[in-house]
């Protein structure tokens, strides 16, 4: 699961990408389910950045993370080598191929199985200042507006065993996946392939204050 991230300024004004885009008066820190997050797609073909919603009503549920096994790996084995369920999902089979969307962040936001968010860490990577989040797209039945949902993966072995979380976001690791992953003409079928959790040395870890269990605390994260 991922349920929190982070936007911030600083790093997104670092990196010639993204300079200039995140709306100043938008929240950047402790982003959680139902805040407006900066997101880039292609839907219809048409290149945007925009603020939308963390999560989208649909099929009785709200969707946040999408499993990209779908359900199969119940039991979240790491290093799973089975069939990737995701477009079999009715909350997201009509979506996969053409409502795929990255979530640049500076860091994720993540707790133990257990604990949760009582004991939080701030993820980040080596190789960028601001990283992309796979998520999808969807439109929220009771609203009407848009959303988004983040893609999960089983854990690599640093998140298993220091944070002890059973669950990972995708992150786009190079530009050709995040190149792929928006292009609504690049099947579903084929960018899957690739999905896999970060390899463990490119993650960076810091343990958080508890205060960040709370959305409603909106600290910068210096670390």
């Amino acid at each position: 699961m991922c349920g929190r991230i982070n936007q911030d300024e600083r790093a997104f004004q670092s990196e010639q990408r993204w300079q200039n885009r995140l709306n100043k008066s938008e929240r950047q820190f402790n982003i959680g389910i139902g805040m407006r997050a900066f997101v880039y797609h292609k839907l219809n073909g048409v290149e945007t950045h925009e603020y939308i919603k963390f999560g989208f009503n649909r099929g009785g549920r709200l969707n946040f993370n999408a499993r990209i096994e779908g359900f199969h790996n119940k039991e979240n084995r790491s290093n799973y080598d089975g069939t990737f369920g995701l477009a079999t999902n009715p909350n997201y089979k009509d979506l996969v191929d053409t409502h795929r969307c990255i979530i640049p962040v500076s860091s994720f936001i993540e707790g133990p199985e257990v604990e949760k968010l009582s004991k939080p860490f701030d993820i980040r990577v080596s190789f960028y200042k601001v990283f992309a989040l796979a998520g999808i797209i969807g439109t929220d039945e009771k609203t009407g507006e848009l959303g988004f949902s983040i893609i999960t993966t089983w854990p690599n072995e640093i998140i298993k065993t220091v944070i002890g979380h059973h669950r990972s976001p995708y992150i786009l690791s190079d530009e050709e996946e995040y190149t792929d992953w928006v292009d609504p003409y690049v099947p579903f079928d084929l960018v899957s392939q690739v999905i896999k959790p970060l390899n463990n040395d490119s993650m960076i870890i810091h343990e958080l204050s508890p205060e960040y269990k709370s959305p409603k605390f909106t600290m910068p994260i210096n670390v």
